[in-house]
């Protein structure tokens, strides 16, 4: 009986287990999603600003078709269809950025449409631990734009990691609590098994020794009850 309950306990166990493990690398995957999304969406929201106000500086009105284009993971590029100042536009983003509260170093660039290619462009470091030694590389071309601009960050996957470090912490000290916990289960375990094992062992051996014991007890009681033995002085 007591081995059935204990084999419960240890199933349930292990499941608790698996699906608290489960449930953090869970929480942990949905979390970091959220992060990404909740970083494209201020950097969407901090770029519009910018072209609002690259567009109020030129004293322009922003175009109708769609005004921010993603290309991939970090890069963005954001039609003006006015030209655009190097220098204000780094101002504007440094500025947006600060207010959404981005510290991500990042690439800027602007479309030259007489040579069709993505120039002045330039790095901005707004991190705490900025690699300036990082080179510029060529941004990518969009057919669709005419007048634009395009961002590209740098470690966008380090940013997001870090500002999920505490629950990223937590969970690992879970998961070394749930470890532990689970040698120390292991090692019950084995040493109930090593006690059963030597509770056997002296319970086989004390059996043996019973045997002959009894017999010998036995054949002495048979000797002493033989009336030949109780006549005898020498016996008796």
């Amino acid at each position: 009986m007591k081995n059935k309950v204990i084999s419960r306990l240890v199933i349930f166990g292990v499941i608790a287990i698996v699906g608290i493990l489960a449930m953090q690398v869970y929480w942990i995957s949905s979390l970091l999603e959220f992060r990404k999304q909740e970083l494209d969406q201020s950097t969407k929201i901090a770029l519009f600003q910018v072209a609002k106000d690259l567009a109020r500086a030129r004293k322009v009105d922003l175009p109708t078709n769609t005004t921010i284009q993603v290309r991939g993971s970090n890069t963005y590029q954001v039609n003006i269809n006015d030209v655009i100042d190097a220098g204000l536009l780094e101002f504007f983003l440094r500025k947006e950025f600060n207010n959404k509260g981005i510290k991500l170093d990042f690439e800027y660039a602007i479309h030259d449409c007489n040579s069709n290619e993505v120039v002045y462009g330039g790095t901005v470091y707004l991190s705490k631990n900025s690699n300036q030694s990082s080179q510029i590389k060529k941004l990518p071309r969009y057919s669709k734009f005419l007048y634009y601009f395009s961002v590209r960050f740098h470690s966008t996957n380090k940013y997001i990691l870090s500002s999920i470090q505490l629950p990223i912490i937590f969970t690992a000290v879970l998961i070394f609590i749930l470890l532990v916990f689970s040698y120390s289960l292991i090692f019950i375990l084995r040493q109930r098994r090593l006690s059963q094992m030597q509770k056997d062992f002296i319970n086989n051996m004390t059996h043996e020794f019973k045997t002959p014991i009894s017999t010998i007890k036995i054949s002495a009681e048979v000797f002493l009850n033989n009336e030949s033995i109780k006549k005898d002085k020498r016996l008796a």
